[in-house]
């Protein structure tokens, strides 16, 4: 129920609600299409730099492995800002996080999972929609990323 006014690149409370309520749907699709194993519709949510930059398909097979059952619950944990720069009173960049937790699988896994989306990149419009999606076991660890990932990173992961 956005209006015209809306514009992410306002700092005041109601667009951050609206920024805070689109990420939490975002996390909430991704559970949607981890369950279906759809792995276009993933891919249509990450930033065009991102898909660009990285191999999707092959991250998005290796959770797959990983989450290999149906979620039957989950919880929503915390979503908000997660890095900004704002001048003049309006954000230039903005990505927020949502924390999905104790997603429950028919086969008796755990799972949380991470998202980081870009909202605003004024230097680099392409870097907006979903950025990273990490895949963690109920202990947080991470277990496979998908999206923006530094090879740093890359080589601690548990495989």
């Amino acid at each position: 129920n956005k209006d015209k006014a809306y514009d992410p690149h306002n700092t005041d409370s109601s667009t951050y609600q609206i920024n805070r309520q689109d990420t939490i749907t975002m996390a909430e699709d991704i559970i949607t299409y981890l369950d279906a194993r759809d792995k276009d519709s993933i891919k249509a949510l990450f930033a065009p730099q991102i898909a660009n930059d990285y191999d999707l398909d092959a991250q998005i097979d290796k959770i797959f492995e990983i989450y290999d059952g149906t979620s039957i619950s989950y919880e929503i944990g915390t979503s908000g800002e997660k890095s900004k720069h704002i001048k003049d009173g309006k954000y230039l960049y903005l990505r927020f996080d949502c924390r999905i937790k104790n997603i429950q699988t028919d086969n008796d896994k755990i799972f949380c999972i991470s998202i980081i989306r870009c909202l605003v990149n004024d230097d680099n419009p392409d870097n907006i929609g979903l950025n990273k999606i990490y895949l963690k076991n109920a202990d947080g660890v991470n277990l496979a990323p998908v999206g923006e990932v530094s090879e740093d990173e890359f080589f601690q992961w548990e495989y």
